[in-house]
């Protein structure tokens, strides 16, 4: 998601954490990686496909950034 330039308060919130232990914790070699991307990617896809709030949030995401839906306005 930092890949996306998603901010880390939006990150920490999709994954249940403050943001400052997110800015503790994060290895920024590692979001910036091939690796670590495609692990992120595999865990908003877990999550997305999961349930709960966390889901619908992730899904939101998802379907926002990836296949570039937007809300309608009415």
């Amino acid at each position: 998601m930092a890949g996306y330039r998603v901010p880390e308060p939006d990150i920490a919130g999709l994954i249940g954490i403050d943001p400052n232990t997110l800015r503790k914790n994060i290895d920024r070699n590692f979001i910036t990686s091939d690796q670590g991307q495609r692990q992120v990617a595999e865990n908003l896809f877990r999550k997305a496909t999961g349930e709960g709030r966390e889901a619908v949030t992730a899904a939101i995401f998802s379907l926002k950034s990836r296949a570039r839906c937007r809300e309608a306005m009415l």
